[in-house]
């Protein structure tokens, strides 16, 4: 889970809270946030969203 008000780069300004949003919503929808390392340096965020019902 991610933590909010912390900061994965502290080196940037910001109150820390964009990602811990994010993770909050897309758990309510029964998502999930991965965070990894990208290839191309900085952040991958992988966001995956159960698909809608029709």
């Amino acid at each position: 889970m991610i933590k909010r008000g912390s900061r994965l780069d502290e080196s940037a300004p910001g109150s820390g809270l964009g990602l811990s949003i994010v993770d909050d919503l897309t758990r309510a929808y029964g998502g999930r946030l991965t965070l990894s390392d990208s290839d191309m340096g900085g952040l991958q965020a992988v966001l995956e969203l159960p698909a809608a019902e029709t």
